[in-house]
Formats: structure tokens, C-alpha cells, sequence
């Protein structure tokens, strides 16, 4: 399994998005519950903010590669979960 990292903003409406998504997706597949996820508020750790290659959150890192960044959907919250679920 691949190690998700999330870089959000707790007042950006997109990132607050993102986490009820990914609420409903891990109550509506226990199996994602086992995933490595690895939350950065960017306000609070811009240093590790600045070592990724970014512009917009929330953005979604699997293994240290970006996968999604921006405004999300179900679909890609689905698609990333998938990804990072894959051995």
C-alpha cells in the first residue's frame, strides 16, 4: 500500500470537502481504513509544504507523487483511495 499525504488549509472550503469525502469513502469501504495517510495543514508546516511541488489544495501525494491537486470530486477521492490501496 502506497502512504497518502494530504496538504489542505483548514479554512479552504475545498479541503474541508475533501475530508467529508473521504469520510464517507472509508465508512463505505473498511478496507481503505488500513491506509497510511499523512495530514499537513500548511499554515502549520510550511516547511514540508515548500518541499512539494504545488499550487492549490487540497493536493494528494501517493508515495511522494502528486496525484490530484484542486477542487475534488467522489471520483477522484475514489480514484486515489483505489491507487494507494493496490499493492
Amino acid at each position: 500500500m502506497k502512504k497518502i499525504e494530504l496538504y489542505f488549509l483548514i479554512d479552504c472550503p475545498h479541503c474541508q470537502k475533501a475530508f467529508g469525502l473521504l469520510k464517507d469513502a472509508l465508512i463505505a469501504e473498511p478496507k481503505y481504513k488500513s491506509l497510511r495517510f499523512e495530514l499537513i495543514e500548511e499554515e502549520l508546516s510550511p516547511a514540508l509544504a515548500e518541499e512539494r511541488d504545488y499550487y492549490y489544495v487540497p493536493c494528494f501525494f501517493l508515495d511522494g507523487k502528486k496525484v490530484h491537486e484542486g477542487k475534488i470530486t467522489e471520483r477522484d477521492i475514489n480514484k486515489i483511495l483505489k491507487d494507494a490501496y493496490k499493492e
